[in-house]
């Protein structure tokens, strides 16, 4: 089975939910948006990834705002499930933007990152990185592996959260940055069973395409249950 959940925050009390106590050997959990356990690669860091890298089920998280990017860049790229991932610690990896994976029977495109909404504060405090937004290639790759699979996958995760879904839970609109303009050219014309997103910090269902996801536990096939 296949399970998605929202942001960690790099609080390792998520895997202690009782929410995960059903998750067995085989099966997959998929944390999108601000996983937050890479900052620093010291020994107490590394000692968590791999305790989070040997649970009986397999982690895999999409990056949010709140990440180091230059650390997630210093691990492995490895093929995985028909695309590439960064391999962290055993059965931890991190989905990477652009790529469609297949998982147990599921389609799945991924494009983590986001545009900072305290970018002034983190640029003076040193922790702020500049590929939290997608490069032009970045992008492109996404398009062109989408265009591989005709245009359609069962699902798509997301960390920041389409610019329509803004505007329908009348949240502060501040302008669009190129990743949501990106999401309005895949609304457009790509077709999609469901949208999962994490930057809204709610959990909620919004018919009949949408989720946004934060502490809930949701698995695969049952959003709209």
């Amino acid at each position: 089975m296949v399970y998605i959940t929202g942001s960690m925050h790099g609080d390792i009390e998520c895997f202690h939910d009782g929410r995960l106590k059903h998750l067995k050997k085989g099966d997959t959990l998929i944390a999108v948006g601000n996983f937050g356990f890479l900052w620093n690669g010291g020994k107490k860091e590394q000692s968590t990834l791999k305790w989070i890298g040997k649970r009986k089920y397999q982690v895999l998280f999409v990056e949010g705002w709140y990440e180091n990017y230059d650390e997630l860049e210093q691990h492995e790229v490895v093929d995985f499930a028909g695309g590439k991932a960064r391999l962290i610690s055993g059965n931890l990896m991190q989905l990477m933007r652009g790529n469609v994976y297949h998982i147990e029977g599921h389609s799945i495109f991924t494009f983590g990152g986001g545009e900072s909404p305290d970018r002034e504060d983190r640029v003076e405090a040193g922790t702020w990185y500049e590929h939290e937004l997608p490069t032009a290639d970045e992008l492109n790759f996404g398009l062109d592996n989408l265009e591989a699979e005709h245009n359609q996958v069962d699902y798509i995760l997301t960390h920041e959260a389409p610019w329509n879904i803004k505007r329908f839970l009348d949240l502060d609109e501040s302008d669009k940055n190129v990743l949501q303009f990106y999401f309005d050219q895949l609304e457009a014309h790509i077709h999609y069973r469901h949208w999962f997103c994490s930057s809204l910090m709610r959990d909620k269902v919004i018919p009949p395409q949408y989720t946004c996801i934060y502490r809930h536990v949701i698995r695969l096939g049952e959003e709209l249950k």
